[in-house]
Parts: C-alpha cells; sequence; structure tokens
C-alpha cells in the first residue's frame, strides 16, 4: 500500500521519531523502512531528497507487526537458530525434555 499524498498526514522520518512514543532514534526508522520488523516494512516516499511517512502508515506498521506477534513457546519444536537469541532457544528446546524426565520422576 502506497502513501497517499493527497489523505494522509505526511511527516519527515524526524518528526514521525519525535511523534512516537519513546522517542526512537530516527536511525530506526531508516531500519524499519529498509529491513522491517517481522517481514513488515514502513512505508515511505522520497519527495525532493526528503523521506517522509504519514501516521497512517505508522499506524499500519504498528499494526501488521501486532497481527505477526505470536509467543515463542507456542510449539513444542526447537525455535529456528536465527530466530531467537541463545537463552530463549535453550529454554523452548529443553522444555519438551524437561517435562519428560519431570513425568518419568512423577513429580
Amino acid at each position: 500500500m502506497a502513501i497517499h499524498l493527497d489523505s494522509e498526514s505526511l511527516l519527515t522520518l524526524q518528526a514521525a521519531a519525535r511523534w512516537l512514543p519513546g522517542r526512537p532514534h530516527i536511525s530506526t526508522l531508516h531500519r524499519w523502512r529498509m529491513r522491517g520488523v517481522r517481514g513488515v516494512k514502513l512505508e515511505t516516499c522520497l519527495i525532493g531528497g526528503t523521506r517522509y511517512t504519514s501516521k497512517e502508515a505508522l499506524q499500519d506498521f504498528v499494526d501488521a507487526i501486532d497481527v505477526h506477534e505470536s509467543p515463542i513457546i507456542a510449539s513444542q519444536t526447537c525455535v529456528p537458530l536465527n530466530k531467537v537469541d541463545g537463552n530463549v532457544r535453550k529454554r523452548v528446546c529443553s522444555s519438551p525434555h524437561a517435562k519428560s524426565v519431570l513425568d518419568a520422576a512423577g513429580i
């Protein structure tokens, strides 16, 4: 979905960073537009050498991330190595084993 100049309120990325709660650094917004978060990229447009986004695009971005949000421990299988840090991966992968050991011990 593209940014519509006639119906959306444009913000520079700097202004968008000030508008968001927690005031993320402008490089964070550039990362969101270039790499995205969980497969979702922030919509922007380039006008006269200045990068813009909109409040609506920011809302769509946050909503799309919320839809993709899911608990890591939702499945009984190990999480792919590149998806989580080592400590979480160890806990997720060792949970089924620990459960079977406790069941065998009658605990």
